[in-house]
């Protein structure tokens, strides 16, 4: 509220000192006015100008997107090329953002169209938004499509890691085994050269997608392993069903001199949350330990891994304890609570949080 008053402020002086008569200075009151939600005093101010320019109508396209009118965004976008004006990538990137929310595919060809038209196809964010576009509405041939359209236009030396791993995210999102293997077959086919960053990217695929033998084989072939490495690989062993190769794999890098790298948060997390499964209770006060001597900080997911832990290993008092010792709690908090007392046959203690919950709002 402040903020809007501040800014008709500074509108108003700019009024009174004739300052509004400056192309500049007008384009940054409609980008003021769009960021701050006042969208029809932007488009006043537009429609007021003698002549709209790229930037106006940019502010203005975008600002319909932030407050999540994407209709209104297109028909801004029509009105904008009946103007004159020609779309660049800003544009562009606010249209696919909008399409892809409002999730009409007939809309999608037509903004690719305009992609071509303009010759921005090589754009490496138009490449990830647009494939972003399709694969996130079911519609992931259309997006390798369009990637190896942009890939034969550019040539695969200038592609960058970041727009490959666009689509092999695409490939784990969509739960397609044949363009998952299709896609990493183009890739080795091409000799792109696979970096960490994407040999990552492959692992959490074929992990998403239940294929730990190919998962595994990546990680094992990799000439260099970095901490992200080995949490894709950890967490794909715990959500495929196999706690104890978890453990084996935390064990190993804990060993491991050769990538010298130690355990965070997250492989934390995820070892902790194996030892729930296997309801280890040796394996759990273990690491435990090893997250108080390293100092890892105890976050809300990994603090609900331990109270989960602890309960399923028959140490519902120390689940107790971590539980009110956080300053934070969130729902999963709360329902794994629950839960143990559940387990434990504690129903007092379990109505008692169940209403301390309701209280709060959740």
């Amino acid at each position: 509220m402040e903020d809007d008053r501040m800014g008709k402020t500074v509108h108003g002086y700019c009024l009174k000192s004739r300052f509004s008569d400056d192309a500049f200075i007008c384009n940054s009151l409609i980008g003021m006015y769009s960021k701050l939600g006042l969208q029809m005093s932007a488009e006043k101010l537009l429609y007021g100008l003698p002549k709209r320019d790229l930037v106006s109508w940019n502010a203005i396209i975008s600002g319909c997107v932030r407050q999540n009118k994407f209709s209104e965004a297109i028909h801004k976008f029509v009105m904008m090329l009946e103007d004159g004006v020609l779309p660049n990538v800003v544009t562009l990137l606010s249209i696919i953002t909008a399409c892809s929310l409002m999730n009409q595919p007939m809309l999608f060809g037509w903004v690719h169209a305009w992609i071509s038209k303009l010759q921005l196809g090589s754009n490496d964010f138009v490449v990830n938004s647009l494939v972003e576009m399709y694969s996130k509405n079911g519609l992931l041939h259309e997006g390798i499509k369009a990637f190896i359209q942009i890939w034969c236009i550019k040539g695969s030396e200038s592609l960058d890691p970041i727009s490959m791993a666009a689509i092999i995210r695409a490939c784990a999102v969509s739960g397609s085994l044949r363009y998952a293997k299709a896609f990493h077959g183009l890739l080795l086919k091409q000799s792109f050269l696979l970096c960490t960053f994407l040999e990552n990217s492959l692992i959490d695929m074929y992990g998403k997608l239940h294929q730990l033998d190919s998962a595994h084989n990546i990680f094992r072939r990799m000439k260099e392993r970095d901490t992200v490495s080995w949490n894709s690989m950890i967490s794909s062993f715990l959500k495929n069903n196999y706690p104890m190769k978890t453990l084996e794999l935390l064990s190993e890098l804990r060993l491991n001199v050769v990538d010298d790298l130690a355990p965070d948060f997250f492989t934390m997390s995820s070892s902790i949350q194996a030892c729930a499964e296997l309801a280890s209770l040796h394996h759990g006060e273990m690491l435990h330990g090893y997250i108080v001597k390293s100092g890892i900080d105890a976050d809300l997911i990994l603090s609900n891994a331990l109270i989960d832990m602890y309960a399923k290993s028959g140490k519902i008092e120390f689940s107790e304890k971590i539980f009110s010792s956080m300053d934070q709690k969130d729902l999963s908090t709360w329902n794994i609570m629950i839960q143990a007392y559940g387990i434990h046959g504690d129903g007092k203690s379990c109505f008692k949080d169940f209403m301390s919950l309701r209280n709060l709002g959740f």
